[in-house]
């Protein structure tokens, strides 16, 4: 979780093997230092392993900065070494992460320049203290949700607000729903919150009817959960594309979570293209959870 923001459950984002745009998609190191963390906070959602163990938490995707590095968390090049943004989706529904100061964390990636994200990228839900393996249609539905919300993000380039806002409401759905198809208990806050009409992402067609939650008849936070956690949505990636993960490498920094990068394969339209495409296409979400600050008040 994040302090101040609490992280919870992996970060994902899409990265193309030919254009470093906002993500690094070249890694030169098997570690990196994370330095700082940004995300919408509009969105909350309640997560955890079962009922009675949930946590309060932001939900959405979540923009790093960080420096290759050494296994020791110390910058390859000094302090001047180049930095890098990463934009993911949180896989790690146990631990924590907080945001609200510079991070100073070491991870590992699953991923090599040539040959891109090494084997299986999320063998287990990483709950702690028993981790549960994930299953290959487990697997296949958060590539889909990993891959899908990164388009999504990317596809914001040069939109009006209306249609960001409208976004990141679908990608704190994604988030929640990738906690949820791990394996997660998840129940949303404002969970008939709107934001505008659906302009872009995966789900096309009219929103539920609810007369009486939501008479506008738009699509809420609930119907957009809904719909990517049972998979009713069309995947904006490729069926053969991948993700990888990065993982804390020292456990002496507090057993941070892990996030998961979206890995497009060649063929996927570029994301320029993909920002005119999506205008034609439903909307689609993804969450990432953070865990809101509890604020002691004194008379």
């Amino acid at each position: 979780m994040v302090s101040g923001v609490a992280l919870a459950v992996g970060l994902g984002a899409l990265a193309f093997a030919s254009q470093a745009s906002a993500t690094d998609t070249n890694p030169t190191s098997p570690d990196i230092l994370l330095k700082s963390a940004t995300m919408v906070t509009t969105y909350t959602a309640n997560v955890g392993t079962n009922a009675s163990n949930q946590v309060d938490a932001y939900s959405n995707g979540v923009t790093f900065s960080y420096q290759n590095s050494n296994a020791l968390g110390q910058p390859i090049g000094g302090t001047s070494a180049t930095v890098y943004t990463l934009y993911g989706f949180c896989v790690d529904i146990t631990h924590d992460m907080f945001i609200n100061t510079p991070l100073g964390y070491t991870y590992a990636d699953t991923y090599t320049p040539v040959t891109g994200p090494i084997g299986d990228p999320l063998p287990t839900d990483l709950d702690s203290p028993t981790a549960h393996p994930i299953s290959p249609a487990q697997l296949t539905s958060l590539t889909k949700l990993i891959d899908t919300g990164w388009l999504l993000h990317e596809g914001e380039t040069g939109q009006n607000q209306a249609y960001i806002n409208n976004a990141n409401l679908q990608l704190a759905a994604i988030q929640a729903a990738i906690w949820k198809v791990e394996g997660g208990f998840v129940t949303l806050n404002n969970q008939y919150a709107v934001a505008g009409a659906n302009v872009g992402g995966a789900i096309t067609g009219a929103a539920p009817v609810d007369t009486v939650n939501d008479p506008s008849g738009q699509w809420t936070y609930l119907d957009y959960f809904n719909a990517y956690s049972t998979g009713a949505f069309t995947n904006l990636g490729d069926d053969n594309d991948s993700f990888y993960t990065i993982q804390e490498v020292l456990p002496t920094q507090g057993g941070n979570q892990a996030f998961a990068i979206g890995w497009p394969l060649p063929g996927v339209p570029e994301p320029a293209t993909w920002a005119m495409m999506l205008v034609g296409f439903g909307g689609l979400g993804a969450m990432l959870r953070l865990r809101r600050r509890r604020v002691a008040l004194t008379a």
